[in-house]
């Protein structure tokens, strides 16, 4: 690898960081080339203060003995109040080139690391604001392979995010907690005895749930009839994944009915959650097309490493 042209010089590589709170992902980068040179990845949460330093040291020391001055780019909650370096919050709406501006500069043993803020949306019904960060890098990174006027953008995870771009501003977005309820339900809860697997979105189970959602029952209630039809022996345990899928995410299009009915959804996904969001979305008449999530966040995190200058020029 070290011998490739596209690691040559030196002065183009920067290392790119997104940790989340369940995954860590690290990518060895290149300014001159469109993939990242090296990947890995690994189920470690964000850390905070010094312990987050210390796993990443270990996590990627071969690149940091390789390129000593590599300036490293971290997104994520890794760059919350809760993780290592809390870059704040940008107000929406807001122009997503201003991420570059926006991000907090630290120096540790002679080498840079910058961390990329984090956006906020005003949610007036709770005179609250709504946060998002990690996802704006990517929605960066999907404005740098796609431009339309106006964009409506679903980012499933953890914490699905929905979100309207307007040229290349962020314009607003809301957030639904769909995949931590999922995990809690499935592994604390009284269904950890009655659903097992991950599920599937292509058989009539996740198709059951996705209707439920969409009529007029009861989440906490509906939720647990897969307990009931478990014991009646009319659910199993693999199908009660599937039904639980269904209806959480059905829940979550149905209450974000304001981004679907712009019709034309671009889904940021990779994995079982494109099949599954893809799959949804489809069943209530939208239509999706369907970027992976990791290369947008190479893509975000590739233009804000341009715009801060801290690469040497592409020949």
């Amino acid at each position: 690898m070290l011998e490739s042209p596209a690691v040559r010089n030196k002065e183009q590589i920067f290392i790119g960081v997104d940790w989340g709170g369940t995954h860590v992902r690290a990518s060895l980068m290149n300014a001159a080339a469109a993939n990242p040179v090296e990947s890995r990845v690994a189920r470690v949460p964000y850390r905070r203060g010094d312990a987050a330093h210390l796993y990443l040291s270990q996590f990627v020391a071969d690149w940091f003995r390789e390129y000593a001055e590599a300036p490293v780019l971290l997104c994520g909650m890794v760059t919350s109040r809760e993780g290592w370096c809390d870059s704040g919050h940008i107000d929406c709406p807001a122009e997503l080139d201003g991420l570059a501006d926006s991000c907090v500069a630290i120096e540790r043993n002679g080498r840079r690391y910058f961390f990329v803020p984090g956006m906020r949306s005003s949610v007036p019904e709770f005179a609250c604001h709504d946060l998002i960060r990690g996802e704006e890098t990517q929605l960066l990174g999907l404005l740098e392979q796609e431009r339309f006027a106006t964009q409506v953008v679903c980012l499933p995870g953890t914490h699905s995010k929905w979100a309207v771009l307007e040229h290349r501003k962020l314009a607003r977005f809301r957030t639904f907690m769909t995949g931590e309820i999922y995990e809690l339900l499935m592994r604390h809860s009284i269904l950890r005895y009655s659903a097992q697997g991950p599920g599937r979105s292509d058989n009539d189970s996740f198709r059951a749930g996705l209707k439920a959602a969409q009529g007029n029952g009861n989440l906490l209630s509906d939720v647990f009839l897969i307990r009931a039809l478990d014991i009646s022996g009319k659910l199993s345990k693999s199908d009660a994944s599937s039904y639980l899928s269904g209806l959480l995410v059905g829940t979550e299009i149905a209450a974000a009915r304001e981004f679907t009915e712009h019709v034309d959804i671009s889904l940021l996904a990779s994995g079982r959650l494109a099949s599954v969001y893809s799959a949804a979305l489809k069943d209530v008449g939208c239509r999706v097309t369907l970027f992976d999530s990791e290369r947008m966040t190479w893509n975000g995190l590739q233009s804000i490493a341009a715009r801060l200058g801290v690469i040497g020029e592409v020949a």
